[in-house]
C-alpha cells in the first residue's frame, strides 16, 4: 500500500484519483443543480406531448453519459432516444425532436455543428455545459443551459452528465421517480467498494491487449466506457465487441491468430439480466477462445437495482483504468494526442 501511495504522489500530479472518487458527490450536486434549475423552468413538463423523439448530441466524455442514460431504463421510455456523435443531423430530425446538447467544454466542434443545424430547424432544446461557445450560442437563441462545475476532465464528469440527462428525462415525463432512485443509490453505493478488485484486474491487464466482450444494452455501453478509459487514462489500445452479433462473424477471426493471441486478455462484461441465450453463447465462446488464450476476466455487479449497478460498474471501470495508468507509469490526466489534434485542426 505504501508503494501505491508513493506512485500516486509521483504520477497523478493532476489528481485524477479525486475526480474518480467524486462520482457520487457529482450525483448529489446534480440533484441540487436540477432542483434549482427546474424550480425556475417549469416548461419542460409540458413538452412531451409536442415531441416524437429525443436526440442527444455529444462527443467523447460528454456523450458517454447520454449512452448510459438512453440504455439504463430503455424498457420504461415511451419515446425513441438517439445519440449523435457527429457533425451532421440525420434527415428525420424535425421540430418534434427534443434536443439535449452536452459539451463539457462548450467548444466541441462536432457538437456545435450539429446543434446549429437543430436551431435552424427550430427544435426545442436544452444544453449541459460549463461555459464556452455552446453557452454563448444558447444564450443568443434564448435556450436554457444547465451549468455544471469546471475543473474536471470531461470523461471524469460522468456523474454530472448521466445524472442530469436522467433528471431531464424525468422532467420531460419520459420516466418517473429518477430523483428518488438517485437519492436511494447515494445511501448504499460507495467509491471504495471496488478499488481493491480494480487493482487486481489492472494487474491482469498489464502489458496485455484487452479484448472486451459484452452483452448488449447497458453492458455494451460499459464495454465502450472501459475501452475509452483504457485509452484516455491508461494510454493503451483495446477492442470491444457485442453479443450476439459477435457470433455471426468475429468468432471466425480466432482461427489464424496463433502468434498474437497469447498476449490477449478477454474481458467479459455481463450480468444476471442477460437473456439465457446470451449466457449460453458466452459460455461456449469462452471455451473456444480458451484454446488461444488462458487470460479471461469477468466484470460484473451483483447489485439488483439498475441505477446502482450502472454507477458501481462505471466507478469500477474507472478505477481499473486508473491503477493501470499507474502500473504503466503514465499520468492518467493529460490527453496529449487529443490536444495536439485539436491544435492541428484549427490551423
Amino acid at each position: 500500500m505504501k508503494d501505491l501511495i508513493k506512485k500516486i504522489e509521483e504520477i497523478d500530479s493532476q489528481d485524477m484519483q479525486s475526480q474518480i472518487s467524486s462520482i457520487y458527490l457529482q450525483v448529489e450536486d446534480s440533484l441540487k443543480i436540477s432542483e434549482s434549475f427546474f424550480r425556475k423552468n417549469k416548461k419542460y413538463t409540458k413538452i412531451l406531448k409536442k415531441i416524437d423523439n429525443v436526440l442527444i448530441i455529444g462527443m467523447g466524455g460528454s456523450a458517454i453519459g447520454a449512452e448510459f442514460a438512453s440504455k439504463c431504463f430503455k424498457n420504461e421510455y415511451d419515446k425513441p432516444i438517439h445519440i449523435l456523435r457527429d457533425y451532421d443531423l440525420p434527415a428525420w430530425v424535425n421540430k418534434k425532436t427534443f434536443v439535449i446538447v452536452s459539451s463539457y467544454s462548450g467548444n466541441t466542434e462536432e457538437t456545435l455543428s450539429a446543434y446549429k443545424s437543430c436551431l435552424k430547424i427550430g427544435c426545442n432544446s436544452i444544453a449541459i455545459s460549463t461555459c464556452g461557445n455552446l453557452t454563448k450560442i444558447a444564450n443568443r437563441n434564448e435556450i436554457d443551459v444547465i451549468q455544471i462545475p469546471t475543473g474536471f476532465q470531461p470523461r471524469a464528469a460522468i456523474g454530472y452528465s448521466l445524472s442530469l440527462i436522467l433528471l431531464i428525462f424525468e422532467q420531460l415525463g419520459l420516466i418517473s421517480n429518477i430523483e428518488n432512485r438517485l437519492r436511494a443509490m447515494l445511501k448504499v453505493n460507495s467509491v471504495d467498494t471496488n478499488k481493491e478488485n480494480a487493482l487486481v484486474v489492472s494487474q491482469k491487464l498489464y502489458k496485455k491487449f484487452p479484448v472486451i466482450y459484452s452483452s448488449g444494452g447497458i453492458n455494451e455501453v460499459l464495454a465502450i466506457r472501459l475501452k475509452g478509459q483504457l485509452a484516455e487514462n491508461s494510454k493503451i489500445l483495446s477492442y470491444n465487441s457485442t453479443f450476439p452479433e459477435h457470433n455471426h462473424n468475429e468468432i471466425e477471426g480466432w482461427n489464424k491468430l496463433e502468434n498474437i493471441t497469447t498476449n490477449f486478455v478477454i474481458v467479459w462484461i455481463n450480468d444476471e439480466d442477460d437473456r439465457i441465450e446470451i449466457k449460453k453463447r458466452m459460455k461456449i465462446v469462452s471455451k473456444i477462445v480458451s484454446l488461444h488464450t488462458n487470460n479471461q476476466i469477468h466484470l460484473h455487479s451483483e447489485n439488483n437495482e439498475m441505477i446502482n449497478r450502472v454507477f458501481e460498474m462505471i466507478n469500477f471501470i474507472d478505477w481499473i483504468s486508473y491503477f493501470l495508468a499507474l502500473k504503466n507509469d503514465v499520468n492518467p490526466s493529460p490527453v496529449k494526442n487529443i490536444e495536439e489534434l485539436k491544435i492541428l485542426i484549427r490551423k
